[in-house]
């Protein structure tokens, strides 16, 4: 008897996409053949009608995909921990299921969503009936904030993990699919770097390490957050100590640059490269990701200033996870993920300038 394993999914390769380890967005839109056909018009980002999410899930540590390779979650098994059909879950009875059904009320009405085995019988695909959406991106906000909270539930009462690996979002009208997945990281030359430090530095370039190990928006972002905020406090202490000195000395206090983010595109793309060790392209993608427009021409010192827009952002997802009291956000909160995703980027950058500004020998490559 010779057994026979299944083709492998056909996936697709996927080059650098902006900043790695940030969320984009892919988009498969459909055309039909007609020119005239009403399907092949609309905004890329989609319009207002029935949308379809699937939540395509997998253990912790065992992707599905090898990197750089992406397919629509209807060439995806998804996989978990929980067993809700056979071969996984048999029923003394005889009774047979094969799916789960989830039905979350929200602010936004009734959804519903089906949960659907892979072929060992693990909970693999969680994807919702079509329901209203202004586009694309409302309908993931919407499908994330109804199903959200079931799985933090199941994780809690099961105590297991429930990994969302990645998102789809189909419009209905056209079968358009936009696939939210992790920019890779590039291969890199090993062996070009000190594997020593001084103490001092050594805790925040562990911080950063921590940051890029995570698979968490949230804790990737207080990690490189909790980086400015020791360099800001560093910073402070060093300059307020040199004026003091100086003054003793009857001399003028030293002067610093004007630290902006810079605003033209070939400012950005030298701004970004004087940050990473190897310098890269730049897509557009990559570069409209880091600049938002809220920092732009921005100083810098006023970005990481304490009140201002990031601190606060720090302040309620530290106040979520860390900070004792009680939460002021839901992790779950899609509204809250978006915000934090937006800016990840920029924080990355921040954290990386405020470092090289600090300790400027660390950047230099062997």
């Amino acid at each position: 008897m010779t057994k026979t394993s299944k083709p492998a999914p056909p996936t697709a390769e996927m080059g650098m996409l902006g900043l790695p380890g940030t969320q984009q967005h892919l988009l498969m839109r459909a055309y039909f053949g007609d020119p005239n056909d009403p399907r092949n018009t609309g905004d890329l980002g989609g319009v207002p009608g029935k949308y379809k999410v699937v939540f395509t899930l997998s253990r912790p540590g065992f992707p599905l995909l090898s990197e750089r390779h992406f397919a629509a979650s209807s060439n995806l098994q998804g996989d978990s921990h929980l067993a809700i059909a056979k071969p996984a879950l048999k029923f003394l009875d005889g009774e047979e299921f094969d799916q789960l059904r989830f039905e979350c009320a929200t602010v936004n009405g009734k959804f519903v969503f089906k949960g659907l085995p892979n072929d060992k019988g693990f909970l693999g695909k969680v994807e919702s009936e079509p329901f209203d959406a202004s586009d694309f991106s409302n309908a993931a906000l919407q499908a994330h904030h109804a199903i959200a909270p079931a799985f933090s539930n199941m994780s809690v009462y099961l105590d297991v993990p429930v990994h969302i690996f990645q998102m789809d979002v189909i419009e209905m009208r056209t079968g358009s699919t936009r696939i939210s997945i992790k920019t890779p990281f590039k291969y890199v030359l090993g062996g070009m770097v000190p594997i020593q430090a001084p103490e001092e530095q050594q805790k925040y370039v562990g911080l950063y390490r921590e940051a890029l190990n995570s698979n968490s928006s949230n804790y990737q972002f207080l990690c490189l957050y909790k980086i400015i905020e020791g360099i800001r406090e560093r910073r402070q202490r060093l300059r307020g100590q040199a004026a003091l000195d100086a003054r003793t000395r009857g001399e003028q206090p030293p002067s610093y640059s004007d630290e902006r983010v810079p605003q033209d595109r070939a400012e950005q793309v030298e701004w970004l490269n004087s940050l990473f060790t190897l310098p890269q392209e730049w897509d557009d993608m990559g570069l409209g990701s880091i600049f938002i427009n809220d920092v732009v021409g921005k100083r810098i010192g006023n970005l990481i200033h304490k009140g201002e827009r990031l601190h606060k952002l720090r302040n309620k997802v530290a106040h979520a996870v860390l900070d004792s009291g009680e939460p002021v956000i839901s992790i779950d909160n899609g509204l809250d993920i978006d915000e934090v995703e937006m800016w990840l980027p920029i924080t990355k950058c921040l954290a990386r300038y405020l470092l090289k500004d600090a300790f400027p020998d660390m950047f230099k490559s062997g």
